[in-house]
């Protein structure tokens, strides 16, 4: 997509930009010193007022649109180099953005340059009534009316080239907002102190604190994948102190707790905060079967407790759909090996599913029975003769 031209007088800085002569400033002799003061008023107002006409924050805002929307297939594209696969949907998405975006832009940038001009013209009015008032004491009232009507009037404007491409808008910031986390959770996993497993794939991540029962709480980020629920503590710790002030510092990262999926259970959702307060999203999870206490409260920092709670359980429920999962490999190959082998294919596509793979029950070295085994677990150990069972 093309970008916001920048013809001469497009985004002016002051009312000069709009082909205006501003109104000459200068100190009547005949003005006593309520009027002389209210002069002074009224020419600041007009430069406030001189800043909004020049529609320079719409200019930047359909700058910005023209050029997101065209990154967006590289940007997808970037984050689905570096491993991020949920959100199949993004790249239709984009596609969508873009063709609505072409279908409103003309119209857009017609509405852009129609209210350019119908400000500019009020403004020259105002410009010459403000002369007069520097001039002459009773068009003061006169001149602070037509100011007030001027201001009104930009902000209609924006307001209406604005509403003419809102709904892009809306739906670019929303798309935006979700592969913005996608990033976090990419440089999340890439500086982590811990390797995901074998077809482990991260879902989101957020700042959080772990609230330490009995302890100091504890910053780092909480991080979801298809597998496990992990936290993982990364703060800067005070070591040693001289009367109130820090002499040494440590820096700690480390994985303080981590359960597969299928174990955690929420228990709590709660927002903590009120008059004078500060706004608190605590999360209360219950877990087993992994490295974790038994039960956990973390206090989130730039997400929602209802969202994450949402995660989880889309998480347990296989409800996340990744890219490339809706295609079999079957059928996959077929596309690429041509007729004989899409035959066949369709042919296994059609005929029954293979039963799931049934989980252990016994410890195949022992016969002892073997711990519960939840969703995400790649391996259990029993409890009796310490063999580890691959799942």
């Amino acid at each position: 997509p093309r970008a916001v031209p920048r013809r001469p007088g497009r985004r002016p800085p002051r009312v000069a930009g709009l082909g205006i002569a501003a109104p000459s400033m200068f100190r009547p002799s005949n003005f006593d010193e309520v009027q002389m003061q209210r002069l002074e008023r009224l020419y600041s107002r007009w430069e406030h007022v001189a800043e909004a006409l020049a529609l320079t924050d719409v200019a930047d805002r359909l700058e910005d649109v023209d050029s997101v929307i065209a990154d967006l297939p590289t940007a997808i594209g970037r984050l689905r180099e570096r491993g991020y696969r949920f959100h199949p949907d993004w790249e239709q998405k984009a596609d969508a953005l873009l063709q609505q975006w072409e279908s409103r832009r003309d119209l857009v940038y017609r509405q852009f340059e129609t209210q350019s001009l119908r400000l500019q013209q009020e403004a020259q009015q105002v410009s010459r009534l403000l002369d007069e008032a520097a001039r002459n004491a009773s068009r003061l009232p006169v001149a602070e009316s037509r100011l007030d009507a001027l201001s009104r009037l930009a902000d209609e404007a924006k307001a209406s080239i604005f509403g003419a491409y809102d709904q892009v808008e809306a739906s670019l910031r929303q798309l935006r907002h979700e592969m913005s986390e996608a990033e976090f959770l990419l440089e999340m996993l890439g500086s982590a102190s811990f390797p995901l497993l074998p077809e482990e794939h991260g879902i989101a991540a957020t700042k959080a604190e772990w609230l330490v029962q009995g302890g100091e709480p504890m910053k780092g980020v909480l991080i979801l994948t298809d597998s496990r629920l992990l936290f993982e503590q990364r703060e800067e710790v005070v070591k040693k102190k001289v009367l109130f002030f820090a002499t040494e510092k440590e820096t700690i990262q480390k994985l303080q707790w981590q359960a597969p999926i299928g174990a955690v259970q929420i228990v709590g959702v709660e927002d903590k905060g009120g008059f004078l307060k500060r706004h608190r999203e605590l999360l209360t999870l219950r877990m087993e079967g992994g490295e974790a206490p038994p039960q956990v409260t973390v206090e989130l920092h730039g997400a929602t407790n209802e969202d994450w709670a949402a995660l989880i359980r889309h998480a347990q429920a296989d409800e996340l759909r990744m890219v490339g999962a809706e295609t079999p490999p079957v059928q996959a190959e077929a596309q690429a090996q041509g007729g004989e082998a899409e035959a066949e294919a369709r042919h296994e596509s059609t005929s029954e599913p293979a039963p799931p793979a049934e989980l252990p029950t016994v410890c195949p070295q022992c016969g002892a029975p073997l711990p519960t085994i939840y969703k995400g677990m790649k391996q259990v150990t029993c409890e009796y003769c310490g063999t580890v069972v691959r799942l």
